[in-house]
């Protein structure tokens, strides 16, 4: 498995001033970098042999309160990352995908 090395999240800051983003009060997942929620059996690695987002098209979708604000910082984020791939990445709102991208506001 190919694997990155990730540096520890817990000085993190919480630049959405979210709820619940200070701490991970679960025991059954870990965050990697302050916002990965993996299940904690799995270790620092996760590894799929399928691609996840067939030709780089990643459906989302904004799960819990945000703001307008806030909403648009992480859809600048996203034109950000489309841009600089190339549009390698690109990312659409969910319409019915069975796989997708939940951006969730809150605990784990």
């Amino acid at each position: 498995a190919n694997v990155i090395p990730v540096q520890d999240s817990k000085n993190v800051p919480n630049l959405f001033n979210l709820p619940g983003m200070l701490a991970n009060n679960r025991s059954d997942i870990q965050l990697i970098e302050g916002d990965v929620a993996v299940p904690v059996h799995t270790g620092r690695t996760v590894y799929t042999p399928s691609p996840k987002w067939p030709n780089g098209i990643v459906p989302f979708e904004f799960d819990g309160p945000f703001t307008d604000e806030q909403k648009n910082i992480i859809i600048g984020a996203m034109t950000t990352i489309s841009q600089n791939t190339n549009n390698c990445i690109r990312f659409v709102s969910r319409a019915n995908n069975p796989v997708w991208l939940r951006i969730h506001s809150g605990q784990g």
